[in-house]
């Protein structure tokens, strides 16, 4: 899954219990990972400062130990016997450069709204707690029947069970949840400033797939840099946040650029490396809307509604390397006619979605008038790319970052808790016949420091399996 998306955890907190707020495994998981790269920080840091030390055969770079304790915000992640429950990560050399960033976003909030960039487990725990009080009053303000229900499932049921027959235990759902990304530390850039890119996607009631052929990139209003976590307009593209820049629009209008502006940007400033928006780009992207919406699609519909079709935004990261990471879709896309690019493309994606889905279940009486011309398009010619249809198998879907545009260095944590940097060659090689393929292949590779965990068998130091509210 990491080869599509930077690493990410999904995090739901439950109702409360004795005034404490019950936080899933998974934050253990992310803390752990958390605390062997900032173990390790320093070192990377140099790395990328003289990477000549990672061609150096054989050159070892001693870390520095980090604290042996885990913050007390993180819940037991326990598995098998008491076996911290852990796995092996892997990243893009150029996401991680030293500084340890993460971002945290709310899984039901749009437009920006709760996101927040952090670097250490203190404010994670700060932003946790802010926004899980607000959830919590919100919740008992809203629907104090299922406060009473989460608690007592079994008496609510009993109550209802003249209507629904149901004997069933009522499942918990939770209070809240949040989409703990791995921030991309090296992005590529647009004269200094962050940018994503923004496209939408269609399903239909068929259960078909496709993608709109243009979109726009999404460009920031301030110089990127790491050591303003707090700036949103450094580090936030959404026009709902720049749009109260000092500087919006000043750039581009509405901070917004047409993929043929983009390129004429990566000829003027990659001259050598030949850059193909259409042939490079592109491709990257259309699988890996593809490969995402085979890999959803019998979550997408599950009341199994007649007639239903959705347009997803899909917003995309570029890294220093060129290759293109899926990092969050959207329902509900934001459809505001912000910039110019926009006024023209946003009525010819919305009228030619409805030809594949409206039309087909009422189809219109006598010839369709509305014209909305887009530049290098036929007006009669359907925008809409059909990736794939409800039949089609996830495995024929190949979903391969061209060797040209893939990080030439890989950052691998293995399930000891060891860092190191790998050649990428040697790990997409993968371990020679008769190895055991449970461990990395880490020739030509750079060793960083052990970062260990609290003792198991001391109570003292276990994690705790909440956090206070």
């Amino acid at each position: 899954m990491f080869n599509y998306l930077p690493i990410t955890f999904y995090i739901e907190v439950n109702a409360p219990d004795n005034d404490t707020l019950n936080l899933s495994p998974a934050l253990y998981n992310f803390a752990s990972l958390f605390q062997v790269l900032k173990a390790n920080r320093g070192q990377i840091g140099q790395l990328h400062a003289s990477p000549a030390k990672l061609r150096a055969p054989g050159k070892l770079i001693r870390g520095v130990r980090g604290d042996r304790r885990i913050a007390q915000l993180v819940p037991t992640g326990y598995g098998h016997r008491g076996v911290p429950q852990y796995i092996k990560y892997t990243m893009p050399f150029c996401h991680f450069s030293g500084r340890n960033l993460w971002l945290l976003k709310p899984t039901s909030l749009n437009r920006g709204r709760g996101i927040h960039v952090f670097d250490s487990l203190e404010r994670l725990k700060e932003i946790l707690t802010e926004d899980c009080e607000q959830a919590l009053a919100e919740r008992q303000k809203l629907d104090p029947y299922y406060m009473k229900c989460y608690k007592t499932p079994d008496r609510c049921e009993s109550q209802n069970a003249s209507s629904t027959q149901s004997k069933r235990r009522l499942p918990p759902r939770p209070l809240t949840s949040f989409i703990i990304q791995k921030y991309i530390e090296c992005p590529l850039l647009v004269r200094g400033r962050k940018f994503d890119i923004r496209m939408w996607a269609l399903v239909t009631q068929e259960m078909d797939a496709y993608l709109f052929k243009e979109g726009y990139i999404r460009t920031s209003s301030e110089e990127y840099r790491l050591d303003d976590v707090d700036n949103r307009f450094v580090h936030l593209t959404n026009n709902a946040v720049q749009q109260f820049a000092k500087n919006y629009g000043q750039f581009e209008d509405g901070n917004q650029m047409s993929f043929q502006r983009f390129q004429d940007y990566l000829v003027e400033a990659y001259p050598g490396r030949k850059i193909s928006f259409a042939g490079d780009i592109f491709p990257q992207i259309r699988n890996l809307v593809k490969k995402s919406m085979l890999a959803t699609r019998k979550r997408l519909n599950p009341e199994n509604r007649r007639n239903t079709f959705e347009i997803f935004g899909y917003d995309f990261m570029i890294d220093s390397d060129f290759a293109v990471w899926l990092i969050e879709v959207n329902t509900n896309p934001c459809l505001e006619e912000s910039s110019g690019l926009l006024r023209t493309l946003l009525p010819r994606m919305l009228d030619d979605a409805f030809k594949l889905t409206v039309d087909v279940g009422y189809p219109p009486r006598g010839r369709h008038s509305a014209v909305h011309p887009v530049s290098g398009y036929k007006d009669d010619e359907s925008m809409w790319e059909k990736l794939c249809s409800g039949s089609d198998h996830p495995n024929t879907v190949t979903t391969t970052v061209p060797a040209t545009m893939r990080s030439e260095y890989t950052i691998v944590v293995n399930e000891d808790r060891m860092l190191s940097v790998c050649k990428t060659a040697s790990l997409l090689k993968g371990p020679k016949k008769g190895k055991s393929a449970g461990k990395p292949k880490t020739e030509g590779s750079v060793s960083l420091s052990k970062e260990l965990l609290p003792s198991l068998d001391a109570d003292a130091d276990r994690p705790r399996d909440n956090l206070a509210a």
